[in-house]
């Protein structure tokens, strides 16, 4: 891999720490010695990775071999996949519980992905009394958390 002379910021996608295995620290290792600022992006998967622990473990991993946890989505109410749905307050549950004990680099963002590009709206956690049954996009429309 060639060093790269301007900065090149990678998203990297991984939902459990099982695919933190030898070959894939050795890719990231290389991306980051050729200059490369890598972060990564999860989806929060029912059954997979809505486990606090899971993700404790799959954060503090990327961290440690130098890949920041940027993002966790909500899944998106795609048609065949809404079985990988976790609850709302559950996920809600479990990012807060990361917010307290994880250390700042460690625990991404909690966002849905709002339709049609409207933006990716940050998630209140559990440290503010508010209603989350509605979320509003960027472009001032409301949408419905489940």
């Amino acid at each position: 891999i060639q060093r790269v002379s301007q900065p090149l910021y990678i998203g990297i996608h991984f939902e459990h720490p099982s695919e933190i295995t030898g070959p894939t620290v050795r890719c990231v290792k290389e991306l980051i010695a050729a200059g490369a600022i890598l972060y990564s992006q999860t989806v929060f998967l029912k059954g997979i990775n809505d486990d606090y622990f899971v993700l404790f473990e799959l954060f503090t991993r990327l961290l440690e071999i130098g890949v920041r946890p940027y993002y966790i989505y909500r899944c998106d109410p795609v048609p065949g996949a809404m079985h990988f749905r976790a609850d709302f307050d559950k996920e809600r549950k479990i990012m807060t519980e990361l917010r307290r004990t994880l250390s700042g680099l460690a625990c991404p963002t909690y966002v849905i992905d709002a339709p049609n590009g409207s933006g990716k709206i940050p998630v209140p956690l559990e440290f503010w009394n508010c209603d989350t049954s509605e979320y509003v996009d960027f472009d001032g429309k409301r949408h419905n958390t489940e």
